[in-house]
């Protein structure tokens, strides 16, 4: 009998432990967060975490919080982390009415384990220090956004995406044709991209 007595309380006390610790909602997130340029360091709170392109893992806090992104001659942005609550959390909902369910869901809510961090890769532009590279944005943007209607002219022969970009780069007429011998000298590079950044890389470097 007091073996059973034992066993209870046992069970007991482990339901209430599960219900005010946050078992159901890990304590970080893993954040992709790459720069263009790359090479930019990262920093959390105060914290060095590395240089872009960085994969990390992020705590989560209460409250919002952002990364900070400084490279040498270029201005520091800071990077506000989104975040929703984790889907996950809501299995202690079902502990709301409970002894042991309240206090989970306010341990969470405190420590900040009911949210995730969405969207968790973030890519950012740095500016130069000495000003906006107005001409550089611009490239950037048209490449971030027609990025598949310029893979496609390479893969079927010159088209406006391609011109509209030789207008943004201010190349005259022969330059131009040279930019596109070698857009089209690298078009598998290019169609294969892995993203759109990895296309504006590529022709960046051309």
């Amino acid at each position: 009998m007091k073996s059973f007595i034992t066993l209870v309380f046992s069970a007991i006390a482990v339901s209430t432990l599960a219900g005010c610790a946050s078992l159901f909602t890990p304590a970080t997130d893993t954040i992709t967060i790459t720069s263009v340029p790359e090479g930019a360091d990262v920093y959390w709170q105060g914290s060095h975490l590395g240089k872009t392109p960085l994969v990390t893992e992020i705590k989560k806090v209460s409250n919002t919080s952002s990364l900070v992104l400084e490279k040498t001659g270029y201005e520091a942005r800071s990077v506000t982390l989104g975040r929703e609550i984790a889907g996950v959390a809501f299995s202690n909902l079902g502990f709301v009415t409970t002894t042991s369910g309240a206090p989970s869901w306010g341990l969470d809510i405190i420590t900040g384990r009911i949210w995730t961090y969405q969207p968790n890769k973030y890519v950012t532009k740095l500016e130069r220090s000495s000003g906006t590279a107005m001409r550089d944005d611009a490239v950037f943007d048209f490449v971030m956004t027609n990025a598949e209607k310029i893979r496609l002219e390479l893969a079927r022969g010159y088209g406006e995406e391609v011109a509209n970009l030789c207008r943004l780069l201010e190349k005259n007429e022969a330059e131009c044709e040279s930019m596109r011998a070698k857009l089209f000298s690298q078009r598998e590079q290019m169609i294969g991209a892995p993203d759109s950044l990895a296309l504006y890389q590529a022709i960046a470097a051309l």
